[in-house]
């Protein structure tokens, strides 16, 4: 992990859904790079051109939500998002609301 959140490029690569199946939780420079680019050198070439440019600009990590079709996938990923801290319960529910979540200790 970068020193404000952000994932180095390996560990966002690593992050992104394998399937249409897969939820996620990717940062905002992630989900960038991903949508403009295929292929890991595409991605991580566009990835830090994202992370410098929120470095330079003073933009904090945003984590975003990808939700898949498997929905115990779903659940699980989305709990251990909000365990993380990645994400907010508020923000998940916004994105689907059938959502469960477990008592954080």
């Amino acid at each position: 992990m970068d020193t404000d959140g952000r994932p180095t490029a390996d560990e966002a690569w690593a992050m992104l859904p394998k399937s249409e199946q897969e939820t996620v939780v990717m940062t905002s420079d992630a989900l960038w790079a991903w949508s403009h680019g295929k292929g890991k050198p595409n991605f991580v070439k566009r990835y830090h051109t994202a992370v410098n440019s929120a470095h330079l600009n003073n933009e904090p990590v945003r984590w975003c939500l990808s939700l898949g079709l498997d929905y115990g996938g779903r659940q699980r990923a989305v709990n251990e998002a909000v365990k993380l801290g990645r994400i907010t319960r508020e923000y998940a529910l916004r994105i689907d609301g059938s959502l469960v979540f477990e008592e954080v200790e």
